[in-house]
């Protein structure tokens, strides 16, 4: 965490041969970010790329929040849970030195963020 108010959210995400196709969140995690979770995934379900290649898939998605042993919550991971979620499924890795953020919209468009300054030191420092 920054002092100036960014922080970086570790995110884990692996899938599970399951042919329920759920999602399995984990971590202490408050109202705000399971919304975005659950709707970032929903995303990943109505995507093109989902409804082309969904046939072969079979799989749940868990996804944890490793350093939620203190509470989160709060707005800007759902373009991070999408972009983890669609890379697992993918069979993708995403490298540990990129860092995402901005919340979406029902339809999949990313909405503009504030903090930007202290979410970049944040990501440098970490």
């Amino acid at each position: 965490m920054y002092e100036g108010g960014g922080s970086v959210l570790p995110i884990e995400i692996q899938s599970i041969n399951d042919a329920s196709q759920k999602l399995i969140p984990t971590g202490n995690l408050g109202h705000s970010i399971l919304d975005s979770l659950h709707l970032s995934y929903n995303v990943v379900l109505s995507s093109d790329w989902y409804k082309k290649y969904s046939n072969n898939i079979n799989r749940s998605i868990q996804v944890n929040i490793p350093e939620s042993i203190f509470y989160k919550d709060g707005p800007s991971a759902g373009l991070a849970f999408f972009m983890g979620i669609m890379a697992e499924l993918m069979s993708e890795r995403i490298p540990e030195n990129i860092a995402f953020t901005g919340e979406l919209t029902l339809s999949g468009s990313v909405l503009p963020v504030g903090g930007i300054k202290e979410k970049v030191t944040a990501a440098y420092i970490c």
